[in-house]
């Protein structure tokens, strides 16, 4: 295997530049990591952020989707009232659900 010059010197040249800017990151997020938080009390309580927490998860939108034909119900009950047309191994003509719910 042969290895020419310029090829060698282009190889050199961006492991610099990839050395050089990993560098760059590290002290730019170290010197954010060296700064304290300051959070007083009255701005916002523990109790505050766990209901907004809470009351975004209840928000999230949720489906359920077959897993023999695919279909995507919003309820269990809708997939009840329907039955499964999959005619793939194991499908017994009930929906299998698998429940979904959106980041």
């Amino acid at each position: 295997m042969r290895l020419s010059l310029p090829t060698l010197i282009s190889v050199i040249v961006s492991l610099v530049h990839i050395v050089n800017a990993q560098q760059d990151v590290l002290l730019h997020s170290r010197s954010h990591a060296n700064r304290p938080i300051t959070l007083s009390s009255a701005d916002i309580s523990t109790r505050e952020l766990i209901a907004e927490l809470s009351d975004r998860l209840e928000r999230r939108p949720e489906w359920y989707q077959c897993r023999f034909c695919r279909k995507i119900f919003a309820t269990t009950e809708e997939a009840d009232r329907s039955g499964c047309t999959s005619k793939a191994p194991g499908s017994t003509g009930e929906h299998r659900l698998q429940h979904h719910v959106s980041n």
